[in-house]
């Protein structure tokens, strides 16, 4: 928004400057169906949280053990931003999980208030082995495409999923989405994970034959039981590939350079970092069409936590624009919008001061959306009034405090959506012009 757009009316303003106008409206790109301020969504949950992550997903998510576990990458900065937020209180006691079966349901435990890690978010992973629901997703924050990792001197014979034949070794980690989507995409398994017939599985107690039936399932939530600690899966057909079993994510770049395997099977965050890592040894190649979200879990009865957890993620990544590609751009971008959001606190204005701003950025609606704008003052010693498109906000000259301020847009589709702005009035106002968090919800029947 163009800080030319706003008309002052009163004095000037000490110290401000069109780079504070502009960081303070920033806030008007809050998607529409954020429901409640954040700091109202958030009460009762501030302080000290605990936080579980896998502890081997790089760059995504892993424990620097160089540093004492220290919690590094692109969901560790993005959960630094969130504890610095002004007015949310948050710190995360972070603690590094190197098991990563069933993580996600860690957060209906009494150890664990949210966990993450590059989880991807499916509805099966909600429900715990009873098939209750035990947990909760946030709103995906990282986008994740499965794809191929192989040596560079495999990329064009291994360019898609149809090329592998049962002489490629494809290493997987088990339970993950790794594993289930590239069963699916080499018709190894059914998409409800039902393995095909003739799949044999070595397992610690020998080796299996599916039936194509339901006694063997692999999804990214589990497995059947008789599948456990599964070490390779061996096709039935010679045009699909060998699958082998690797306990952790560290283990397969060193089998693939060491010939173990003939490539990797996992997200395209990872193996893509692999091969800008390798200097040409390591080459990306069969990038799945599917995109899938991975988020952070709570337990399903903290709703609160969630709303908060969603509103706040959602700020800092701007509605899903701002991504791993993004940070790995620039590290500090998730930093930088916390800043906005710091700098968007609250609207000060010193008494007798009046301000006046454009309502239709207000609500991030093009005018011809707007039929008709409605302002309703929750105190009397602060007048607001909507005239001309603009709102003009002017407290009395003796008011001090914060007051409340409910704008009413009637949109030309019946539809009525409510901005809530709270102004604090100040007798010696900072030297920052702030702006505020959008409050809108849809006033319709």
């Amino acid at each position: 928004i163009e800080a030319s757009r706003i008309r002052w009316r009163g004095r000037p303003r000490r110290g401000a400057c069109a780079g504070a106008l502009v960081a303070a409206l920033l806030v008007a790109a809050w998607p529409s169906h954020a429901a409640g301020r954040a700091d109202e969504e958030c009460s009762g949950h501030e302080g000290r949280l605990r936080y579980g992550f896998y502890n081997d997903f790089r760059p995504l998510s892993y424990a620097d053990r160089r540093r004492r576990g220290e919690h590094l990458g692109y969901e560790a900065d993005l959960l630094t931003a969130l504890e610095a937020l002004d007015n949310m209180g948050w710190s995360f006691a972070r603690r590094p999980i190197g098991a990563w079966p069933g993580i996600w349901l860690l957060p209906a435990t009494a150890d664990y208030d949210v966990v993450g890690g590059g989880i991807t978010i499916l509805a099966s992973r909600t429900r715990n082995a009873a098939g209750e629901t035990a947990i909760a997703f946030t709103d995906g924050h990282v986008a994740f495409r499965q794809s191929l990792l192989v040596r560079a001197e495999d990329a064009s014979r291994l360019a898609t999923y149809a090329d592998l034949m049962y002489t490629d070794r494809i290493g997987v980690v088990p339970d993950t989405t790794g594993e289930a989507r590239f069963l699916q995409l080499t018709r190894l398994a059914y998409s409800d994970g039902v393995l095909f017939a003739g799949v044999r599985i070595d397992t610690p107690r020998g080796t299996l034959l599916a039936n194509g039936g339901e006694a063997y399932r692999i999804t990214a939530a589990g497995a059947t039981a008789n599948l456990a600690g599964r070490q390779r899966l061996h096709p039935s057909e010679i045009d699909k590939p060998t699958v082998i079993y690797m306990a952790g994510e560290s283990q397969l770049l060193p089998a693939l350079r060491g010939g173990d395997i003939d490539g990797v099977a996992r997200g395209e965050i990872g193996n893509l970092t692999a091969a800008r890592a390798s200097e040409g040894a390591l080459r990306m190649t069969a990038v799945d069409s599917l995109a899938e979200h991975g988020g952070f879990s709570v337990d399903a009865a903290a709703a609160g936590l969630l709303a908060c957890l969603n509103q706040t993620v959602s700020w800092l990544t701007d509605g899903r624009r701002i991504g791993f590609a993004e940070w790995l751009a620039d590290d500090q971008v998730f930093m930088a919008r916390a800043a906005a959001w710091n700098q968007a606190n609250e609207l000060i204005l010193a008494p007798g001061e009046a301000h006046a701003l454009n309502l239709a950025e207000l609500f991030a609606r093009a005018a011809s959306e707007v039929r008709a704008f409605e302002v309703q003052s929750e105190d009397p010693a602060v007048s607001a009034t909507a005239s001309g498109g603009m709102l003009t906000i002017e407290p009395h000259v003796n008011f001090e405090g914060r007051a409340t301020i409910i704008v009413f847009a009637t949109m030309v589709d019946g539809n009525r959506i409510a901005l809530r702005l709270t102004p604090q009035v100040e007798p010696t106002p900072r030297p920052t012009v702030r702006g505020w968090r959008l409050t809108l919800r849809n006033e319709s029947p």
